[in-house]
């Protein structure tokens, strides 16, 4: 009798344990249980776009999570049907999304509805500075040379740039700390920016390292990021150049909408903090003139939120006459 008795309990308490798992969401007893869905709010092969699927390889080649991470492209429109989309799918962690400080920019301009508080960070993979850079035949060599040219004539340069892009902000911040002020005209993509300084229709542009490394057609005058740049060491910083505030650091943003498990918080970042740190991840960000690094989730928010603040400033400047 004691032994049936004993043996009932114990099919009881592993009952009872089944029930208590059974409960557990799926999330969190076990993810990722499909593919991760990547969205990334800018057409394929740009930088961004480049980010998520050298991530994603690593990831994938160094089996750091039991799925692969699948890269949907949705540009246009700011990233905002991107958000949409992110934010109305399923609150399990396996949908998040790849973003920079464009989604920032995004809010202030009320572009979409983007809210720091309606996404959980899991971190950041990898970080860029942008450039300014002049054209071969823009008479200008040097910051001292622009600053001099636009204080005794205001408005006389043109810089060219996306509209409501980190070009724009990037560079007002810069020219709003150094009380200067060029024309500013639309130029999207680098190459176009690239042309219209070749062709001597723009003095001044904004380009990422990569776009400025080995192209001797044209001529970095100064960089935004905290410390020059192992790849451009004659490049100096606006810090240098006695405008700390205007220094802009880009990290490559991984989110998904907050509430999703913390053991899927905890997954994925631990997966992009040892994606980063892989040799061929490496050598992806030192090829384009950028930092391999990794920022956990908590600063990667904390950074977000004072850049935020600046973004917002430099848009209430941007506003007045």
């Amino acid at each position: 009798m004691t032994t049936r008795r004993t043996t009932l309990l114990g099919l009881a308490g592993l009952a009872a344990a089944a029930l208590a798992g059974a409960a557990l969401p799926a999330a969190a007893a076990d993810f990722p249980s499909r593919p991760i869905t990547v969205i990334v709010p800018f057409s394929p092969g740009g930088y961004t776009d480049n980010v998520a699927r050298v991530i994603a390889q690593a990831i994938e080649d160094n089996e750091l999570l039991s799925e692969p991470l699948v890269i949907v492209n949705m540009g246009g429109g700011g990233g905002a049907a991107a958000y949409a989309k992110l934010m109305s799918s399923p609150k399990d962690g396996e949908t998040i999304m790849l973003w920079q400080y464009n989604a920032l920019i995004a809010k202030v301009l009320g572009i979409g509805r983007f809210d720091i508080d309606d996404i959980v960070s899991l971190g950041s993979t990898g970080e860029t500075s942008p450039l300014w850079a002049v054209g071969p035949d823009s008479g200008l060599t040097s910051f001292a040379d622009i600053e001099a040219r636009l204080k005794e004539e205001p408005g006389s340069l043109i810089e060219v740039g996306g509209i409501g892009t980190i070009a724009q902000f990037a560079g007002a911040g810069l020219q709003q700390a150094a009380g200067i002020s060029t024309r500013f005209v639309n130029g999207n993509s680098g190459a176009d920016r690239q042309r219209m300084l070749l062709g001597g229709n723009a003095d001044i542009s904004l380009f990422s390292p990569a776009e400025v490394m080995g192209n001797d057609q044209l001529k970095p005058v100064a960089s935004f990021a905290p410390e020059r740049s192992e790849q451009l060491p004659d490049v100096p910083t606006v810090s240098e150049l006695g405008y700390p505030d205007a220094t802009w650091v880009n990290p490559m943003w991984w989110m998904a909408p907050a509430g999703i498990p913390q053991e899927a918080i905890d997954t994925l970042s631990e997966a992009f903090e040892k994606a980063v740190a892989t040799p061929e991840v490496k050598q992806f960000f030192e090829t384009y003139g950028d930092k391999a690094v990794f920022v956990d989730g908590p600063e990667t928010t904390a950074r977000a939120r004072e850049r935020l603040t600046a973004i917002e400033a430099t848009a209430e400047q941007m506003r007045k006459p």
